[in-house]
C-alpha cells in the first residue's frame, strides 16, 4: 500500500515513518521536555511506536506521519480518521530543537486542507493538555474552538492531567491569511 505524502514547504514534508526510522525517532525523544515530559512512545520503544504506526497505517484507520525538515525527522503527526462520520483528529509532538517555527501549525493546516477540501470531512479535533499553551496556540491558530476539558483524561506517572477538546468544522475552516499553497500528495 502507498501511503500519501505531503509538500508543506520546498524543504518541509509529512511522510510515513519507516522501520529504519527508529534511530531518528529515539533521537528526537532524548532529552525531549514537554509541558508533562510525555514522550510517544512511552512506555514502549520507538521501534514498538514505529511498528504499531506502521500497522495501524494499513488497516486505514490511523494516518501517522514523520514531519521531516531538510528530510530530517523534526516530530510526528498522528491522524485518526474516521472516513464514516467523516472526521479526523490530530495528536502531535516535535523534537525541543523544532519547536516554535510553526511547523506543526502548517503541517496540521495542510492535512485540513486536504481532508476537508479533498477528502470531504466536516469536522477535525485536536485534543491537548489545556497547561500546554503551546499546543493550544496551535488549535486556535488554524480557527478551532475548544468545545469541552475532560478532567482527569490523561495519566502522566502518578499524576492525572486534563485534555481541551478542540472542535473546527469546514463550514468554519478559513485558511489562515498566510494560507499554504495547496499541494498536492506526492
Amino acid at each position: 500500500m502507498s501511503l500519501p505524502r505531503f509538500g508543506i514547504e520546498p524543504d518541509i514534508e509529512l511522510r510515513a515513518l519507516e522501520s529504519t526510522g527508529v534511530p531518528a525517532l529515539e533521537a528526537l525523544g532524548d532529552g525531549y521536555t514537554s509541558h508533562r515530559d510525555e514522550w510517544l512512545f512511552s512506555p514502549g520503544s520507538a521501534r514498538d511506536f514505529i511498528e504499531t504506526a506502521l500497522s495501524a497505517n494499513e488497516r486505514c484507520g490511523r494516518l501517522t506521519l514523520g514531519i521531516f525538515e531538510h528530510g530530517i525527522l523534526a516530530g510526528v503527526l498522528m491522524c485518526n480518521v474516521d472516513s464514516e462520520q467523516k472526521s479526523v483528529s490530530f495528536d502531535y509532538m516535535l523534537g525541543n530543537r523544532y519547536r516554535g517555527r510553526g511547523l506543526v501549525t502548517r503541517s496540521v493546516c495542510r492535512l485540513i486542507q486536504h481532508f476537508f477540501e479533498r477528502r470531504e470531512f466536516v469536522e477535525a479535533w485536536i485534543s491537548v493538555d489545556p497547561g500546554n499553551v503551546k499546543s493550544c496556540a496551535v488549535a486556535v491558530r488554524l480557527g478551532f474552538s475548544v468545545v469541552e476539558t475532560v478532567r482527569g483524561a490523561i495519566t502522566s506517572g502518578s499524576e492525572l492531567g486534563d485534555i481541551a477538546r478542540y472542535r473546527l468544522t469546514s463550514s468554519e475552516w478559513t485558511p489562515p491569511l498566510n494560507a499554504l499553497p495547496v499541494y498536492k500528495a506526492v
